[in-house]
């Protein structure tokens, strides 16, 4: 089947490009708790012959919040993941899930670290739903770089997923949702 062949023909490269567009609908600035809705979408750059993508354009809806207390942030989301079916494969569109802890910016208000848990539900008929638990530090201003550690929890996760992201603001970051990204 076409998910052995991937398991069999592992390769490293680049991946897709991801682009998002977050707007806050309550709460933010002083208070201590903020909502988020986003738009994600992502790119097929990938190389699907190596088996790095799809060759599929994909795209999520999430809604977030978070909830500021003493020197850490809790924060969840939840969000509708609309998979693009390359001919060999039949993705199912699924919810994802997260919950998870971030701590107040440290070593000068330069980083932020993290922990959570996360799920997605089946996306390939018999493959199982997927659970993971990631753990993560990131930088904070208008440019920033993220390195988060994934392990999985289910038979159907990676045992074990690295990501390295940069992103940059068009305006300069202030108190809000510093969560990975799914």
């Amino acid at each position: 089947t076409a998910v052995e062949q991937l398991a069999r023909d592992r390769t490293t490269g680049l991946g897709d490009l991801f682009v998002g567009l977050s707007k806050r609908v309550a709460g933010g600035g002083v208070r201590l708790f903020r909502f988020d809705t986003s738009l994600e979408v992502k790119i097929p750059t990938a190389s699907e012959k190596d088996y790095l993508g799809t060759g599929e354009w994909d795209y999520r809806i999430g809604f977030a919040g978070e909830y500021r207390f003493w020197s850490a942030t809790t924060f969840g989301g939840v969000g509708w993941n609309w998979l693009g079916d390359p001919e060999w494969i039949d993705f199912n569109d699924v919810v994802d899930v997260i919950a998870g802890v971030d701590s107040d910016p440290l070593l000068g208000e330069r980083l932020i670290v993290s922990g959570w848990v996360e799920g997605w539900q089946e996306a390939v008929e018999g493959t199982g739903h997927r659970a993971a638990l990631g753990v993560g530090v990131q930088s904070t201003g208008r440019v920033r770089w993220r390195l988060q550690l994934r392990a999985g929890l289910t038979d159907a996760a990676p045992d074990l997923g690295v990501l390295f992201g940069v992103s940059v603001g068009v305006a300069p970051p202030g108190p809000g949702i510093r969560g990975p990204q799914l």
